[in-house]
């Protein structure tokens, strides 16, 4: 006599949900979630903790990495973007820039990307996703980098600013302002901050980040801020712009003085 077909069980389960159970047996607290393949798990849910994500095209700008913030209102892990390697699959193929680039726009975004990478010597050969070891990519060193930036920066960390204008900032309104250019390689940058949070007279500083090269060029003088034309934000007319070098992977960090 044949066997009953198994039956599948989803994420919620057929008599209860194993989320909540594991939740409620659980002393330590232990972060819970549902990574992703091809279709998105609702962490909505009440149980989860955060949001794990496997979506390399979501870091390509901070704008798609903040979307999944706004829909579920809880901290998001890109915890699967591909990664820096050199093999034939396509997750495993990016460019240590590539990799780079998507920790900076999901940190502007008010998200995290978690990094690995694949590159074995030789056919054959063992790579660090699989196996550890040896760190071979040139990312590795700009992440540890961008650790420092982020040790540097607001506690507990960055928050989006006017998010749904595509001002590509993140920080602390008022406080201090993170803008990333990724590849894009301006000559210059309107220092114009949204208006929340900022009245006229205060003070800031302005460095140059070159994520790449992991520099840090603090431009001389200060910027004090006073209304613009539009109602929307402040500037110094003074100086109202900040010369960049025309190559990418620049940012600009702006950080108030008084």
């Amino acid at each position: 006599m044949a066997s009953p077909p198994a039956k599948r069980i989803s994420a919620e389960g057929s008599a209860g949900c194993p989320g909540a159970l594991v939740q409620a047996q659980d002393p330590y607290g232990r972060l819970r979630s549902i990574h992703n393949w091809r279709q998105l798990y609702d962490h909505g849910k009440p149980w989860v903790t955060h949001a794990s994500i496997q979506n390399g095209s979501a870091v390509l700008d901070d704008v798609r990495a903040e979307t999944y913030r706004s829909v579920w209102k809880k901290p998001v892990i890109f915890d699967e973007v591909c990664y820096e390697g050199n093999i034939e699959d396509r997750w495993g193929d990016l460019t240590g820039a590539e990799m780079v680039r998507g920790f900076w726009h999901a940190l502007i975004g008010g998200t995290y990307v978690g990094h690995s990478e694949c590159l074995p010597r030789s056919k054959g050969d063992g790579f660090w996703l699989g196996e550890g070891g040896e760190l071979r990519g040139e990312s590795a060193p700009r992440l540890a980098f961008l650790k420092r930036v982020m040790e540097a920066g607001p506690k507990p960390g960055i928050e989006p600013i006017d998010k749904w204008w595509e001002q590509h900032l993140g920080g602390v309104a008022g406080q201090y302002y993170l803008r990333y250019f990724g590849d894009d390689a301006p000559i210059e940058w309107a220092v114009d901050l949204p208006r929340d949070e900022i009245e006229g007279g205060e003070r800031f500083r302005v460095d140059l980040i070159d994520t790449w090269n992991m520099t840090v060029e603090p431009v001389p003088g200060e910027f004090v801020m006073a209304a613009k034309e539009t109602k929307y934000f402040f500037h110094d007319p003074q100086r109202p712009t900040v010369a960049l070098p025309g190559r990418p992977w620049m940012a600009v960090r702006v950080a108030r003085l008084s």
